[in-house]
């Protein structure tokens, strides 16, 4: 064996003669010429990841630090039954002693760690994942520099190595708008194909004293189920007159293509609403729950009005003491009660006063005694004041109950609220009190009640869609006079309709046979058969299909009336029509209410700085989505 040379090279293999031994694979290189191409071409052919020169610090962090080297660190069972694994563990301890650590360099790292590259994702893959990250930033309401923060990033390089994480300016500027265009087009091509379709709308100022106005499009789709889009819900920077308003709805439909559709619009009780559909000439419908809202908070202004301030006190109190918050929390866990925060009355929430006083008095035990230790008599109830609070609780629980089921979105809503209107006054009449303020209460309830809701059979929308509701029908008015006016208006609708085209089967009327000879003996009677043939009365014909669809069972009063004209559409075609029109309408505006509380969640003093096109696009994946 000859010395070695000063070349570095010589540190990877062993000179004999005219040939050298690679010291990692053994491999025998030729060098005759006495040049040292041939070993460094080895060495970048077999072993590229091996430093030529004792100050070469490539490397590549591209595996993870779970393999052993010499310093030891843990390998892992699958490494070891590696062969390739353990061959690169081998050649990491002879390049250790080829280039020994000292006390000035750091100790070299494993060959494990440059052996596995990682692969990029498949375009389509990345564009998939991409797209899942912005839905669920925009559903759960994250912002968008969640890609930049540290503990989120190792995150997902744990879950897979190979997905880049977009920036936040990709997500917002490129795929946002993107997604948006997508459920754009999604959204525009299924409303097109319906034949009616309701909306509801409202206004809503955000935190940063921002103006938005909702638009939902709500419709019964071809497998004869309700489904809802939030159609926009953007910056509304104009005064809020029914022409401005107005002005912005039809742009939003011109966009849909969907100007011609419309059956009706709910809003809430503001002149400015009713007046929008006057002027876009749409049939209005008052929200039922916006209306029940009023009927109670002018009954509890005109009853029990100084009950329930001295409850909000009481409330208050304990909301702004957390001193005092806390001695009622230890309160009732000593009296074995259930930790119940209380809650606080406020106007615009729906159900807010039975919820405060419901709270009140689950824990009242708990309350008198806090009180009473707190020496808070200025918040003190007395005796009678809470037997007040638990009456007037059980009058507003069934006000409770119509509200919570009226408010669904899936379901048929709008034939219901005549008879919840009905069935509340009827219990109202069965409520009795030996306290004037709630036998006050009561009164005030009925006659809200009476006011607001006892015309409200004479919409046509609205008795028709009671009629058309094979769980109510004729049942479903209070007044037989209003039936009657109801199922003539019905007929006259069905008259006008065309034959339907889902009628199913026809039955193809054959071409009378011609006969060789001339018989005198038939011809009155053709003459008469012709003569009625021609005498096809359409009213007759509307009046039958009607009677047939009252003549049925009634549905259930929990089944599913959409359901139940699904399996009879063919059998009752131009009713089937006339049903897509009317119970498609929902009782109340909801829907704008939902899309105001998520849109609070998104924009909020954090992150104030969100353009509104972005809040625009960001809310409406939000809510269609799927």
């Amino acid at each position: 064996m000859q010395e070695r040379t000063s070349s570095d090279i010589w540190y990877h293999f062993t000179r004999e003669k005219v040939k050298s031994v690679c010291r990692y694979c053994k491999a025998t290189i030729s060098m005759s010429s006495g040049s040292t191409s041939n070993l460094k071409r080895h060495m970048n052919g077999k072993h590229p990841f091996v430093p030529l020169n004792r100050g070469d610090t490539r490397a590549v962090q591209t595996v993870p630090s779970a393999v052993a080297d010499k310093d030891g660190d843990a390998v892992t069972s699958q490494d070891i039954e590696n062969r390739e694994t353990v061959q690169e563990l081998r050649m990491g301890e002879a390049v250790e002693q080829v280039f020994p650590t000292t006390s000035s360099q750091p100790p070299q790292s494993s060959m494990m760690r440059f052996v596995n590259v990682i692969k990029r994702l498949p375009v389509q893959k990345s564009r998939t994942i991409d797209v899942q990250l912005l839905k669920m930033i925009c559903k759960e309401y994250h912002p968008f520099s969640l890609v930049e923060n540290k503990e989120f990033v190792r995150f997902v390089e744990h879950l897979n190595p190979s997905y880049t994480l977009p920036s936040r300016k990709t997500l917002s500027n490129i795929l946002l708008p993107a997604v948006h265009k997508e459920l754009f087009e999604k959204v525009k091509s299924e409303l097109i194909d319906r034949q009616a379709i309701c909306l509801t709308s409202d206004g809503w100022t955000s935190v940063t004293n921002t103006g938005f106005y909702a638009l939902t499009a709500h419709f019964i789709d071809k497998n004869g189920e309700m489904k809802s889009y939030l159609l926009e819900c953007s910056e509304f920077t104009s005064k809020h007159t029914a022409e401005n308003i107005a002005e912005w709805i039809s742009n939003v439909l011109r966009k849909f293509e969907i100007e011609y559709k419309i059956t009706a619009i709910v809003t809430d009780n503001a002149s400015n609403m009713r007046a929008t559909a006057n002027i876009l000439k749409i049939r209005h419908v008052r929200c039922f729950a916006h209306s029940l809202n009023l009927v109670v908070q002018n009954a509890i202004a005109n009853s029990v009005a100084e009950v329930v301030e001295k409850c909000k006190g009481i409330v208050q109190f304990f909301k702004k003491s957390s001193h005092a918050s806390a001695k009622l929390r230890e309160m009732q866990v000593k009296l074995g009660q259930t930790e119940l925060k209380l809650k606080q009355d406020v106007v615009t929430r729906w159900n807010s006063p039975f919820d405060m006083l419901e709270r009140l008095i689950r824990s009242k035990e708990a309350i008198v005694s806090t009180l009473a230790l707190l020496d808070s008599s200025r918040c003190a109830l007395e005796t009678d004041d809470w037997e007040i609070i638990r009456q007037s609780m059980e009058v507003f629980r069934p006000f409770n109950d119509v509200t919570t089921e009226i408010s669904s979105e899936k379901t048929m809503s709008l034939s219901k609220t005549t008879v919840m209107a009905r069935l509340l006054s009827r219990q109202l009449r069965y409520s009795d009190s030996a306290f004037s303020q709630v036998k006050k209460l009561i009164t005030e309830l009925g006659e809200g009640l009476n006011a607001r809701f006892g015309e409200r059979e004479s919409n046509e929308l609205i008795s028709h869609a009671i009629l058309l509701d094979p769980r109510f029908r004729k049942q479903g008015f209070g007044d037989d006079q209003k039936y009657r006016v109801a199922y003539q208006t019905l007929i006259q609708k069905i008259r006008q309709l065309p034959s339907a085209s889902n009628e199913g089967p026809q039955l193809v009327e054959q071409e009378p046979q011609s006969s060789t000879t001339h018989s005198t003996l038939w011809e009155q009677f053709d003459e008469t058969v012709s003569r009625l043939q021609g005498k096809s009365d359409p009213t007759s014909a509307s009046i039958v299909e009607l009677d047939k669809f009252l003549a049925e069972p009634y549905l259930h009063r929990t089944g599913d009336p959409l359901a139940w004209w699904e399996t009879r559409k063919h059998v009752y075609p131009k009713l089937h029509q006339i049903m897509l029109r009317r119970l498609c309408i929902p009782a109340t505006s909801v829907p704008c209410e939902r899309i105001f509380s998520k849109t609070g969640q998104l924009v909020t003093e954090k992150r104030s700085r969100l353009s509104s096109k972005h809040i625009a696009e960001m809310i409406f994946v939000n809510a269609n989505a799927i």
